[in-house]
């Protein structure tokens, strides 16, 4: 049993999608300034020192050394952060600084200011990585080893559908949070990537980046890893296998 799951939590996503925009595309300057220079700015450029455009249309904010990255494009704004120990880098202790930013100065910030509107979708995904002896080769026991002999890797992914209340109660309203849990087993190696990602989705579409309820999106995606995520790896995944930490 994993008594602290923080101890394999390597890194974090949070985005937002909306409805095609393509006046993003013709901002990516502006709002990559707004990012990287605004005063206060949690997302400088020592956290992103590099500005890349690419040939699909996006604009990345990027650190080389850390894979920390922040994605722009004219349906989604996404960071995706890695955690570790150097002194230049994030750590877990950082995640209510991170998400506090992410809403403050991209979802109250940028997308207010640049009229980023038609919310489709917002999303927490929760990064670990299992090191943990015999515990890759238990989850391919467990799961297509009964199938297949000899299997070395092996990606396996699954989504639970969550009705809202106000949908059901509300007409012309068909919110649903997602929860997925994907599962990576990669060739020659003895490690586990489990993922976890939470979303709600917004049918129809928010009108304004302002109406996302962030802060409770956050609480729910909370509740639902600490009531689901966790009992499926401890009870299915990890079993007796011998955990040191």
């Amino acid at each position: 049993m994993i008594k602290d799951f923080n101890d394999y939590f390597v890194g974090i996503a949070l985005g937002v999608r909306f409805n095609p925009n393509f006046s993003v595309r013709d901002n990516f300057g502006s709002i990559s300034d707004e990012i990287l220079y605004k005063d206060d700015t949690f997302f400088g450029p020592k956290v992103f020192p590099k500005v890349m455009a690419t040939n699909d249309f996006q604009q990345i904010l990027i650190n080389e050394d850390t894979k920390n990255q922040f994605r722009i494009n004219n349906v989604d704004f996404i960071l995706e952060l890695n955690f570790n120990n150097d002194d230049d880098g994030f750590k877990v202790t950082d995640l209510g600084s991170i998400i506090q930013k992410y809403e403050a100065q991209i979802i109250n910030g940028v997308m207010d200011k640049f009229s980023i509107k038609n919310i489709r979708r917002i999303g927490f995904i929760k990064k670990y990585l299992f090191d943990i002896d015999d515990i890759a080769n238990k989850f391919i026991a467990t799961t297509v080893g009964n199938i297949f002999d000899g299997i070395s890797d092996c990606n396996v992914k699954f989504s639970k559908k969550i009705p809202l209340y106000e949908s059901i109660a509300r007409q012309k309203i068909d919110d649903f949070d997602n929860a997925i849990f994907t599962f990576v087993k990669n060739p020659d190696s003895s490690e586990l990537n489990i993922f976890f990602d939470f979303q709600s989705i917004y049918e129809p579409p928010l009108s304004k980046s302002s109406s996302i309820k962030f802060k409770q999106f956050i609480q729910k995606s909370d509740a639902y890893f600490e009531k689901h995520f966790i009992p499926i790896v401890n009870e299915k995944i990890i079993g007796g296998v011998n955990v040191k930490k």
